[in-house]
């Protein structure tokens, strides 16, 4: 057999090795999620919100336990303003809602701050600081007059 072959056949399988270690490190590093920032998925409400609305943050990983889900968050993690009464609770593993003791102001801005200390049972943090905004229907005056 020509000596060239063999080095060619070498090298081939080589890259091929090389290859596949690194689509096994990739799909490895997929599956437990290191790496990855963590992420906010979706914010609700957006806009205009009722004065009955529960503010919930959707993470793009496993925040807590499912046996978790209900407890409350630690004070300082989720902010609004201007404040608020009321607890921030894990609806499930990646659901973070913050249900109001009372009904929000109408005609009001409100900015929710989800604090960058958040950390994913992945061990991902968010990083920084996200900032949301929704507002409350405003006070609409109507003019009636009527004709006797």
């Amino acid at each position: 057999m020509p000596r060239f072959l063999t080095k060619r056949g070498f090298w081939i399988t080589a890259l091929f090795g090389a290859i596949n270690i690194a689509g096994l490190w990739a799909i490895v590093a997929a599956i437990e999620g290191r790496g990855r920032r963590l992420r906010i998925e979706a914010f609700q409400p957006e806009g205009v919100a009722s004065t009955q609305a529960v503010v919930t943050v959707r993470f793009d990983q496993p925040m807590v336990l499912w046996a978790d889900a209900g407890s409350e968050v630690a004070d300082g993690l989720l902010e609004v303003f201007p404040p608020v009464a009321g607890r921030a609770v894990w609806q499930d593993a990646r659901t973070l809602a913050f249900e109001p003791a009372e009904q929000l102001r109408l005609a009001t801005v409100y900015t929710v701050t989800v604090s960058r200390r958040f950390t994913s049972l992945l061990g991902n943090a968010l990083g920084r600081d996200r900032v949301f905004d929704f507002h409350t229907p405003r006070l609409d005056l109507m003019l009636s007059l009527i004709h006797i």
